[in-house]
């Protein structure tokens, strides 16, 4: 296949400038991940529509004189109601979803207290601080069901007493310049807790960073209520109910939404990925292409 049919540039410049064009589009992609779940919430809207409008129909018939009229266009405005706070919701998550943690921040009040986040695996490596001294361990990973963690120093000798460990040292950041993050020991918690900060580790989870997020129950409770409140106005508003009537549905339609529908909702949504650690480095024809962050460099032929 030849250039113009695949309508490749003929430069080297030309190259170097499409190249940098589309690093700078898949760099801002991730902003646009909530595109994908337009399918989801699409199906979500019209099944809420369907039910929405029979529901009212059947409900009102037997407790009403007749039911509201022009339900054609009631019903599908109070599902877009609602889809609209599920779309919030998830984007929500998706904006504070920390990449390295197992939850959501704002999930359910059935799935989740929101209260912390943990780091997927333990840390590859770390420092136990013996009085003046350091001893270097590496994770090892046991194959078994489930999965266990073990550190061992240089000599292969696993580290099982933490009883004289007065401090754990872990390393983040970029590995040409880590930060050291010291988590001093509390033996009477069974926990290492980091100075100046909040976070932990614990005995029986070693290697795993625990993160408290105190304010995110709160946070959770405030939009799992909101959930409630867009329930009862668009059943009382745009269906027509009493009142009475429309908090009692209210109840119903935001337990069912709670238990079963939005943690499957909630589980598909995308996590931003990590930032990138390390540079990398490719060779296209004589130009050297370096990635430094989300910032092209490029370098001709000496």
């Amino acid at each position: 296949m030849t250039s113009d049919a695949m309508n490749l540039p003929s430069g080297n410049g030309d190259i170097g400038r499409d190249i940098q064009w589309l690093w700078k589009i898949l760099t801002v992609q991730p902003e646009y991940a909530l595109s994908g779940m337009f399918l989801i919430l699409l199906v979500v809207f019209v099944s809420l529509a369907i039910l929405l409008a029979a529901g009212t129909l059947f409900i009102q018939g037997y407790l009403y004189s007749e039911p509201v009229g022009d339900i054609f266009w009631r019903a599908p405005a109070a599902a877009a109601v609602l889809t609209a706070f599920f779309w919030f919701w998830c984007f929500l998550n998706y904006r504070a979803a920390d990449p390295k943690a197992t939850e959501l921040p704002y999930e359910t009040v059935f799935t989740s207290a929101a209260t912390e986040d943990t780091t997927k695996e333990p840390v590859p490596e770390l420092w136990a601080e013996r009085g003046n001294n350091r001893t270097h361990y590496r994770r090892h990973t046991i194959v078994v069901t489930p999965i266990r963690y073990e550190y061992h120093d240089a000599a292969d000798k696993r580290l099982t007493m933490f009883q004289n460990i007065d401090a754990i040292i872990v390393k983040e950041g970029d590995p040409k310049a880590p930060v050291e993050a010291r988590f001093v020991a509390r033996p009477e918690e069974s926990r290492f807790v980091e100075e100046g900060r909040s976070r932990y580790m614990t005995v029986d989870n070693f290697g795993r960073i625990y993160t408290p997020r105190p304010g995110r129950s709160r946070v959770m409770l405030l939009i799992n209520a909101v959930h409630l409140v867009v329930w009862f106005l668009a059943v009382w508003l745009l269906l027509r109910f009493q009142w009475s009537h429309a908090l009692g549905l209210a109840l119903v339609f935001w337990l069912a939404m709670t238990m079963l529908i939005m943690p499957q909702i909630l589980a598909r949504v995308p996590r931003k990925p990590a930032e990138p650690s390390a540079p990398t480095a490719w060779i296209i024809g004589s130009e050297n292409i370096k990635v430094h962050g989300s910032v092209l460099c490029f370098r001709g032929p000496a």
